[in-house]
């Protein structure tokens, strides 16, 4: 799947995540599914920031 470089869809990416884990058998709430899915998460956030920079340093017409 992919996910717009926005916050919405960081979102959506972590929840896609946690529904995945969750149906593999590492259920909600355990240390190691937690761990995942924040670790997973950190690349469509840090894709999202790097968007907003990008943007912010664009010339303006």
């Amino acid at each position: 799947m992919r996910f717009t470089s926005t916050p919405r869809g960081a979102r959506l990416a972590r929840h896609l995540v946690a529904v995945r884990l969750d149906a593999w058998g590492i259920p909600y709430g355990t240390n190691d599914h937690d761990a995942i899915v924040l670790i997973v998460a950190e690349s469509p956030s840090c894709r999202v920031d790097g968007e907003r920079r990008a943007a912010r340093q664009r010339p303006r017409p």
